[in-house]
């Protein structure tokens, strides 16, 4: 299954709530927390201690090359 995207809020204890689709079956998934309020948008600081975080979690990025094998088999599926 494709990830989605749900509406959601945290509650003052910290907790995540949301409602997924009923036909999504149930186990484990992984959330990213997206704010709605414009503050911080594009601040480049806090971009970079996003990305920080991600690195020191053990999440990385593809690489141009990965990216670009990606797009090339993607697009030959096509034909």
């Amino acid at each position: 299954m494709d990830g989605i995207a749900i509406k959601g809020r945290i509650t003052p204890d910290h907790k995540v709530e949301g409602e997924a689709p009923a036909d999504m079956p149930p186990g484990e998934i992984d959330i990213l927390l997206i704010p709605r309020s414009s503050n911080g948008a594009g601040n480049p600081k806090l971009i970079a201690a996003f990305i920080g975080k991600l690195a020191a979690a053990g999440i990385k990025g593809r690489t141009k090359e990965q990216i670009d094998r990606d797009l090339e088999i993607e697009r030959a599926s096509w034909e």
